[in-house]
């Protein structure tokens, strides 16, 4: 979306070496969205993921040219709380090994629901596709496992970004947020 976009190249402008990019907690979205989300981070014509219908046709998806962040070092938190589009996006991260993903495993969303009008006005809605990895991995029901878990202590929160706010080097530090601190860890590592 235009919103990352222009946070990307800002970061860019300003000498960003790595990035983490955290999608703990999303329930996702539009999937033209995660499309055009995954395409910041991914080359032209790599698939973003593969749309699958009832009779097994299989439809890749591509990527869209000029991503800004195509050769930025980064890693993904993830959580239970991470489906839809934002599991296409660790997907296909992940296969690319566009970055690690630090967390622990998605939910596990990977359908397209149609609806069905059904004769006294109600209606059904049943999968009709089903979302893959470009590996052809599965997210339905098995969600994206993370390349490093990382489970937050039981009672702790992930820390959120304050509006307007910057946390010191040391507040970050003695932080809580173990999957965030990890991120930290591993792109450190692969900056080196």
């Amino acid at each position: 979306d235009e919103q990352l976009r222009t946070a990307l190249q800002a970061a860019r402008r300003q000498g960003a070496k790595g990035l983490i990019l955290d999608v703990r907690g999303n329930p996702g979205g539009l999937k033209m969205q995660a499309v055009k989300v995954t395409s910041e981070f991914l080359k032209p014509g790599e698939v973003v993921f593969i749309q699958k219908d009832a009779q097994g046709q299989m439809t890749p998806v591509p990527a869209e040219k000029d991503g800004v962040a195509q050769d930025i070092p980064l890693c993904v938190l993830i959580d239970e709380g991470t489906a839809s589009s934002a599991e296409i996006l660790a997907g296909a991260l992940q296969d690319y090994q566009r970055g690690k993903l630090i967390g622990t495993r998605t939910f596990g969303t990977g359908t397209v629901l149609g609806e069905f009008q059904l004769s006294d006005g109600s209606a059904v809605l049943l999968a009709v596709d089903q979302w893959l990895t470009p590996k052809e991995r599965e997210i339905w029901h098995k969600g994206i496992t993370p390349d490093i878990k990382a489970e937050l202590p039981q009672g702790t929160f992930m820390l959120l970004p304050e509006s307007g706010t910057k946390l010191s080097a040391e507040a970050l530090a003695n932080s809580k947020d173990t999957q965030l601190l990890k991120a930290m860890e591993v792109l450190k590592k692969e900056l080196r």
